[in-house]
């Protein structure tokens, strides 16, 4: 068995920047609609109007190529019993101390109830939204029902505004961006080798990664240390060798 897997495809990599980039257009368009103190975000697509016209049609779009992604991914965010395990001790892992936490797969638990908000919150926006679309299909709903649409529009999209700015923030953190600047990563555990070494199936390293002390602020604070040379990746902060995951 190959000890390295491929990350993502190309295929699913542009069509994750498709729903990203169609998502900012949506929300840039439905905040000006959200409060009067937005609604200068009109001028970013040609004027109030417009942004009325458009905005439905991108967020129509924008699902398309979300429930792709949904359909590619939904298996690999069925949460087990190590999952339930790991969102228990979730401040171990805003903590860094990955040492605690149980194994997990493709994705932690936390990533996995990540996914499912955002299904549930995609799924919302655009039934809701379909029930209020002037003029195309709110009049064929009664008035009482396209109120409610509307709140529970709003509300959803404010639950995925801050689940998807949790996901970039996750994203931009240093040692995520570390571990995840290659296309493959290690079989098992979710850590990787640099593709270079992955692809010529070179061994990967077995030690742990070191614990360094950093200063910050005047203060001392614990880190880990990401060897990154040719030779030794230094990703597996299990401790565990490559073979063990065969």
């Amino acid at each position: 068995m190959s000890k390295t897997l491929q990350r993502y495809t190309d295929n699913e990599r542009m069509n994750h920047w498709v729903v990203a980039l169609s998502f900012i257009l949506a929300a840039l368009s439905g905040l000006a609609f959200f409060h009067p103190a937005m609604f200068w975000l009109v001028n970013l697509f040609g004027g109030g109007p417009w942004a009325r016209i458009l905005h439905p049609f991108i967020g129509v779009f924008m699902f398309a190529f979300f429930v792709i992604t949904m359909l590619r991914f939904w298996h690999h965010n069925k949460l087990n019993d190590n999952d339930k395990k790991w969102l228990s001790q979730w401040r171990d892992a805003v903590n860094n101390n990955e040492d605690r936490l149980p194994e997990v797969g493709r994705y932690n638990g936390g990533q996995k109830v990540l996914f499912w908000v955002m299904v549930g919150c995609m799924l919302t926006l655009v039934a809701t939204g379909v029930i209020f679309w002037r003029p195309y299909f709110a009049d064929s709903f009664p008035i009482d029902l396209v109120r409610l649409a509307s709140l529970l529009h709003a509300v959803s999209a404010a639950v995925l505004i801050v689940g998807i700015s949790v996901h970039v923030r996750g994203d931009l953190d240093p040692r995520h961006i570390a571990r995840n600047d290659t296309r493959y990563r290690h079989r098992g555990v979710g850590e990787k080798a640099s593709s270079g070494l992955a692809s010529r199936g070179e061994p990967l390293a077995s030690r742990r990664c070191g614990r360094v002390r950093r200063q910050r602020g005047g203060r001392a604070k614990y880190g880990t240390a990401y060897p990154r040379t040719r030779r030794d990746p230094g990703w597996l902060s299990t401790g565990r060798t490559a073979d063990s995951f065969a």
